[in-house]
């Protein structure tokens, strides 16, 4: 507990590898602004592994943690990102499989890194309306009508309806997960299971207390995103951005800091509508944190974001 310790924030490679042909351009760029740890997202490329190795190696980069799946996976699926490219939560057994593969190669890197976590995107459960077009549907129409109401209520009775099969399939797959992050040899690395930001996603807020106790002991816990909250708390699907870690603080490995504007995250802190000093009190020093930021924030607002966060958060 106690003030958290400078070494424990990292900014995502989210920022800027989906601009960079070469991963020294985008330690190059970081350093240039004054971030030595990283988190690796989804599009850091396969034949980058090496080269991110030798930095390690020559103590010239700190990897904190990686994005499941890290590094790039090779396809991905019609209808699909590299964040959801294969599900952990899927009716499928060979997706499923496949999903668990590709996150156990992600331990394996990690291990490799000497990083400390592994970021986990737990599934969805297939709804209709999907939890995307509700929120395509906000954004173009807003919340304050009788048709979004009508199409949430329809996604959360459909999701009741489903859950249970897409959350037990998750749990099975987590439990081959969380033994291979701790008894591999080598490093434990600590899993952390994200709060989404879509209606159908897993988990919801009671999953996350679920997964948690299920897990007591393993090197398991939850991974908070500031952005998601928010946006979960605009929709009106929660009563408060900061109930997840109201609940969840003393099992949470670590938090994506990132601000929003209006229904839009991925902003740097500081820059958007989020009162990022109600964090304080649920922070400890043994979370990582993360500025998840995206290029739609520029450099100096990366930079003046990550002086926000140190300030109010008190690092030493």
């Amino acid at each position: 507990m106690g003030i958290i310790p400078v070494n424990k924030i990292s900014v995502s490679t989210a920022y800027n590898a989906k601009n960079k042909s070469q991963f020294s351009e985008i330690v190059s760029e970081f350093k240039s602004i004054g971030f030595n740890a990283v988190e690796l997202n989804v599009e850091i490329k396969d034949i980058w592994a090496d080269e991110i190795k030798n930095y390690v190696k020559n103590k010239e980069l700190i990897v904190l943690g990686l994005h499941n799946f890290c590094p790039m996976i090779n396809s991905v699926p019609i209808d699909r990102t590299y964040l959801n490219a294969y599900l952990l939560s899927s009716d499928d057994e060979q997706e499923r499989e496949l999903a668990v593969k590709y996150t156990m190669r992600t331990i394996d890197f990690a291990r490799e890194l000497d990083a400390s976590y592994v970021v986990i995107h737990s599934g969805e459960v297939p709804t209709e309306p999907k939890g995307s077009e509700l929120y395509s549907y906000a954004r173009k129409f807003g919340i304050k009508n009788s048709e979004f109401e009508k199409y949430k209520m329809e996604c959360i009775s459909d999701r009741k309806k489903k859950s249970d099969k897409y959350f037990n399939n998750l749990l099975k797959s987590l439990d081959r997960l969380s033994v291979y992050a701790n008894n591999n040899s080598g490093k434990k690395i600590l899993l952390g299971i994200e709060n989404r930001m879509y209606l159908n996603e897993i988990p919801d807020i009671e999953e996350i207390g679920k997964i948690i106790e299920r897990f007591k002991g393993a090197p398991l816990g939850y991974w908070h995103d500031t952005g998601h909250a928010e946006i979960n708390f605009r929709m009106d699907y929660i009563d408060d951005p900061n109930i997840y870690l109201e609940l969840y603080s003393d099992r949470t490995v670590g938090i994506h800091l990132h601000d929003v504007r209006g229904l839009v995250d991925h902003y740097a802190p500081g820059s958007g509508e989020i009162d990022f000093t109600k964090l304080k009190k649920f922070i400890n020093s043994e979370m990582f944190l993360t500025l998840e930021v995206h290029d739609k924030s520029d450099k100096s607002e990366l930079i003046d974001g990550s002086d926000y966060i140190k300030t109010i958060l008190g690092f030493n």
